[in-house]
């Protein structure tokens, strides 16, 4: 399909944003494409399609709604006529007066799309061509961008030779669109226009094959209106009311993610009888919230009894926020997920969270990815984890943690009886800090999953892990995608493989590792019928070297093993 391979497109140019169409009604599809009915070819024949195939709408959807995601999915005879190739190449245009035409169908389609729930981890895109050069800072998006949830998917779209790069992109309000689209096996999941993305990394890991890594962040100002008045207090609170309205069907999850909501929004929502008393899945991320916000929040959840889960990544919260939500958590009785990702906590947040921790007694999850968390700040939180005796899921990954820092970490874990998964990618971890957390894993017999992703970790560091592998009794999920391993480290995991009787799942994608130490897992798992999956996916093995691996465990008869090597 062309719209997934269409990012090349993209303009280079920041370009004036996307706004007015919020101003129109919403109507029925047929009313809202009759503007552009002149720009396609056979469109009425489209909607009549889109409208049988919407019927009964998921999501709680309307059936135009729906509708509207559908028609922007099918593909006409001629894929240049298709209306998502017009469509994108209008909001691509630095012409803005061109988009007048569309504002109905766009005021149909993107309320479709933000009323569908956020998705949040790592999706892919693609495109066959070669765009290495043009993304070094940050770039921003303006088409809707078509992605899929996993890079085998993709590569079925771009090949597996020539020019291509593809796309890997940390996203935080993906709208997954299957349910309403007229491709149900693609399980597309679309960006909405305007999306503002930095640029992590970038690497070639073979010829004509370039890797570009993304992360979706709030844009430095607003590139796309949302398809509500913000202007207007009453059309914001009729937007509400709305929402509100239609979660007395679904009254457990209600969603305000990427609605650019302020304070002064925030305060009305919780103070909601629907929200304080029906309410246990709450939204906010990907709005504007500050300080004030979090004080509103902090004050409702004294009281509040309904709420588990409330997500907060996104916004602008930072310490004094954080003191404000952790009050609140030394007598809150109920909440058990928290989720507070970029939010440019730093180390006092670190010291506000660390006395929740030693208080609350219900909280079993706390994400706090992408802050600027360091050595002082993770010493804080290690300190209230040594009491805490409910949290089972902690998320820090791209936080600059670095060796001391894992220090204090691991001598938490040592004792720990509670934690079950830690998330550590991303945060500036070499082997003297995998040092420190072997150590910990010697006695721990709580955690189950470690994700240790892109950090810098060597053979060396391999070492210290196969070394607790051949001790641990509690580990089944080890991430040590995107380090820095060859064949060494290949061969030190491996020998521990040949005893180990409790880890099912091995990530090794994005490392150095060549056909010998494809050899030595290989030879390993011949004593193993315990791992589950093996990902040894883009690493420097020959086309040669990934049959005979696989050859290799099917003639031992290396049951439930899944290779995942890709063709590079």
């Amino acid at each position: 399909m062309s719209r997934f391979l269409d990012a090349n497109e993209e303009p280079s140019q920041t370009l004036l944003p996307i706004a007015g169409y919020e101003k129109e009604e919403l109507v029925s599809l047929e009313e809202a494409v009759r503007p552009i009915t002149t720009l396609l070819y056979d469109l009425d024949t489209k909607v009549y399609i889109a409208k049988r195939n919407s019927q009964k709408p998921a999501d709680g959807l309307t059936c135009n709604q729906s509708a509207a995601i559908n028609l922007y999915t099918i593909e006409w005879e001629e894929p240049h006529d298709s209306l998502y190739t017009i469509l994108n190449r209008t909001l691509r245009s630095s012409e803005r007066k061109a988009l007048k035409p569309w504002f109905s169908y766009l005021k149909l389609f993107l309320t479709a799309l933000y009323k569908l729930p956020s998705t949040k981890g790592v999706i892919w895109r693609g495109i066959r061509d070669d765009v290495y050069d043009q993304y070094n800072i940050d770039q921003v998006w303006w088409g809707v961008s078509s992605c899929t949830a996993t890079m085998q998917v993709m590569e079925q779209f771009v090949g597996r030779s020539g020019v291509r790069t593809l796309f890997t992109i940390e996203c935080i309000s993906g709208k997954a669109i299957g349910a309403h689209s007229f491709y149900k096996n693609e399980n597309e999941i679309v960006l909405m226009p305007g999306t503002y993305l930095r640029v992590v990394a970038k690497w070639s890991p073979s010829e004509n094959l370039y890797m570009i890594h993304l992360r979706e962040e709030n844009p430095p100002c607003q590139f796309i209106a949302p398809p509500f008045i913000k202007e207007s207090s009453q059309t914001n609170e009729t937007s509400f009311n709305k929402d509100l309205e239609h979660s007395e069907y679904r009254p457990r999850s209600i969603n305000f993610a990427g609605r650019k909501l302020t304070d002064t929004d925030v305060e009305k929502i919780v103070k909601d009888k629907t929200i304080k008393n029906h309410c246990t899945q709450l939204n906010l991320s990907g709005n504007n919230l500050t300080w004030y916000g979090c004080w509103a929040i902090g004050n409702s959840l004294r009281t509040n009894t309904a709420l588990i889960q409330l997500d907060l990544t996104s916004n602008k919260i930072t310490e004094k926020g954080i003191q404000y939500l952790t009050d609140a958590l030394r007598s809150n009785k109920t909440l058990m997920q928290l989720d507070l990702g970029s939010n440019k906590i730093t180390e006092k947040g670190g010291l506000y969270l660390s006395d929740a921790l030693r208080n609350n007694r219900t909280l079993i999850r706390l994400d706090l990815n992408s802050n600027q968390i360091a050595d002082k700040g993770l010493k804080y939180i290690a300190d209230g984890l040594r009491t805490n005796t409910n949290l089972t899921e902690l998320n820090l990954w791209c936080n600059p943690l670095m060796d001391e820092g894992i220090h204090y970490l691991a001598n938490v874990l040592a004792d720990s009886r509670t934690i079950t998964k830690l998330g550590l990618e991303r945060s500036e971890i070499t082997e003297q800090g995998i040092k420190h957390l072997t150590c910990a894993l010697y006695s721990n017999t709580s955690l189950t999953q470690l994700s240790l992703w892109g950090n810098q970790i060597g053979d060396k560091g391999a070492q210290y892990l196969a070394e607790s592998l051949f001790i641990n009794k509690t580990l089944t999920h080890l991430d040590l995608g995107k380090n820095e391993l060859t064949h060494d480290g290949a061969q030190k995991l491996a020998d521990a493989l040949r005893s180990n009787r409790t880890l099912t799942r091995l990530e090794l994608e994005w490392n150095q590792i060549k056909r010998e130490g494809a050899e030595f897992l290989a030879d390993a798992l011949q004593f193993n019928q315990i791992l589950i999956r093996l990902n040894v996916s883009n690493n420097q093995i020959t086309e040669e070297g990934q049959q005979w691996l696989i050859n290799t465990l099917q003639n031992n008869m290396v049951r439930n093993v899944v290779s995942q090597c890709v063709h590079l």
